[in-house]
């Protein structure tokens, strides 16, 4: 099984890896495939999320991704 951490990065990694994929694609990619690959990462997304639901255990878990803002 996945670790949660990895689970809980994946979540908002997907579909900012989609918008990057069609992004720098757009000249390439036809409009179906680019409709189908955001739709499957979006959907990817939701399955990690669905199992990081289903797997939560109760409490309060915190993953630490990133500093955003320093003060």
């Amino acid at each position: 099984m996945v670790s949660t951490d990895l689970l809980a990065t994946w979540v908002p990694a997907l579909p900012l890896l989609g918008s990057l994929c069609i992004g720098f694609g757009r000249r390439k990619l036809s409009a179906t495939l680019a409709g189908g690959l955001a739709t499957a990462l979006v959907g990817l997304a939701f399955v990690c999320s669905l199992l990081l639901f289903l797997n939560h255990q109760g409490g309060t878990r915190i993953v630490h991704l990133f500093d955003w803002i320093t003060v």
